[in-house]
């Protein structure tokens, strides 16, 4: 790459197909060539991909790959996005990024497209009713049902013409053909489908070789039935009745923790602040939904455990991150305690680079400090620190300076100091920890007490104001009250 300039191939209407690897390759479209710098704005790159293709300002994304990596796409949506993706590819010439825009609906006379990704096959004429089978008795209640969300029968119509979003979900389940990549995938599109036209769902004998779905209304004869292929992962709906008789659109919407995460997933991957009130508002302007704070919480909790992994799994990966950072760090110090049961009571971090820079450029002190973790697992983050000679200074008229103070206080104990640097730790990865430590470390036993946790009050003055002194009303004095006064009148 130049320097502050790359070339960037523009690439849209293609498609992308994964390979036997995992890896991701793109074929077809069209592409265009232009330049970025350093100086250039991300509102004015995407206004002049948009005007290649005539695309539409607000609704295409602008997606690119990592060097030496295929398998997962990055979004460019910030100032900032535009320079670390020059940073990411300052060793190229030239860079490739993807233009990806909606599929347009289609027409109404035709059979509708499916709105999932996982989609390959679709039925060229309509769909005919089919006939529950029998034995089809639901009794386990899949429609998400953690909590009501606000919206109003009457309003169901309006809400879907000036909410695109839930109107596009009105699609995502379309008829006899459409195949799902998992089981996961089609559990998703059964909740968006459900949510845009307003019904609830049960699911009957559904496990990992099928998955069926009916109304949960009584007498209403809609439902489907997708099997899993065999020697693959899809689920292909095999037998469906789109046919509804219990007024669609008149109950009460009703959403999952996991179809919020879902909707939620890629904004945090982007901003992993996200805040749930800043969903509450997104949701209800780009959806029309209303979700109350509990809802929003239990959401962005969910999404992050998707991407970022659960808190339990993270304890098993502690064996490995001691070994990598030994491997990484020579001469560091990576000590994990466990207890008896194999449950995690401590780990002992200390890189080199900050144990020789404390021993031959800082003072002899330590100070320290313990910080407990935000978990519910209530972890204590305990740090020891020193500090530099960077944190004082002295000036003498006509006198060199370095006469007067410590060796710690000059500039070659402060380069000392930070002479050595810490190594970056690599991804800890699945499979690589099946394969290096047979070590099985679980979460701290924390017992949950019953009911409400009692109010703890300390300090001399409570106890002094517990104390009430007495004194009686009748002879004034202190000790006793009225009826336990002796004296006579």
């Amino acid at each position: 790459m130049a320097i502050g300039k790359l070339i960037v191939v523009c690439l849209s209407g293609g498609k992308f197909t994964t390979n036997a690897d995992g890896t991701l390759s793109y074929s077809g479209g069209d592409a265009h060539a232009t330049s970025l710098t350093l100086d250039t704005k991300f509102d004015d790159f995407k206004s002049e991909i948009a005007d290649m293709w005539k695309y539409d300002l607000h609704s295409l994304t602008i997606r690119y790959f990592l060097p030496n990596n295929k398998r997962t796409l990055i979004t460019i949506s910030s100032d900032k996005d535009i320079r670390r993706f020059l940073e990411f590819h300052e060793d190229s010439a030239s860079a490739d990024v993807y233009v990806i825009t909606p599929t347009p609906p289609p027409p109404s006379d035709a059979t509708s497209m499916p709105c999932s990704r996982s989609s390959h096959t679709m039925p060229n004429e309509p769909v005919s009713p089919v006939d529950a089978p029998s034995g089809f008795v639901p009794d386990e209640p899949a429609s998400p049902v953690d909590a009501p969300l606000d919206s109003h029968p009457d309003a169901e119509d309006t809400m879907q013409h000036n909410t695109p979003g839930i109107s596009s979900w009105m699609n995502c389940i379309t008829g006899i053909g459409q195949t799902f990549n998992t089981r996961r995938e089609l559990h998703d599109a059964l909740d968006k489908f459900s949510l845009a036209h307003g019904f609830l769902y049960t699911l009957k004998n559904s496990d990992g070789r099928r998955f069926c779905a009916r109304c949960k209304a009584d007498g209403c004869p809609w439902f489907f039935i997708a099997p899993k292929l065999s020697t693959t992962k899809l689920f292909r709906i095999k037998k469906m009745n789109d046919t509804h008789t219990c007024g669609v659109g008149s109950k009460r919407r009703h959403a999952s923790r996991k179809l919020v995460a879902s909707i939620v997933k890629e904004k945090l991957r982007d901003t992993p602040t996200y805040k749930p009130q800043e969903m509450i508002d997104d949701i209800r302007r780009d959806l029309g939904i209303e979700l109350n704070y509990a809802q929003a919480y239990g959401g962005i909790a969910a999404a992050l455990e998707e991407l970022q992994g659960s808190h339990r799994k993270a304890y098993n990966q502690l064996p490995l991150l001691c070994e990598k950072i030994l491997e990484t760090n020579p001469g560091s110090a990576a000590v994990l305690n466990t207890k008896e049961d194999s449950s995690f009571h401590r780990i002992f971090v200390a890189f080199c680079a900050s144990l020789h820079g404390f021993q031959n450029g800082c003072r002899p002190l330590l100070f320290l400090d313990c910080v407990p973790l935000k978990s519910k697992y209530r972890e204590e983050l305990f740090t020891a620190a020193a500090l530099d000679g960077n944190d004082a200074a002295i000036e003498l008229v006509g006198k060199n300076v370095y006469d007067y103070c410590y060796r710690y206080f000059t500039t070659e104990a402060f380069r000392v100091t930070y002479s050595e640097s810490i190594n970056p730790i690599p991804a800890l990865d699945g499979s690589i920890q099946r394969e290096s430590s047979s070590v099985h470390v679980h979460p701290p036993c924390i017992p949950r007490l019953v009911g409400r946790p009692k109010e703890r009050k300390h300090g001399v003055k409570f106890k002094q104001a517990a104390k009430r002194t007495l004194q009686c009303s009748k002879c004034k004095k202190l000790g006793h009250n009225k009826r336990k006064c002796n004296e006579t009148e």
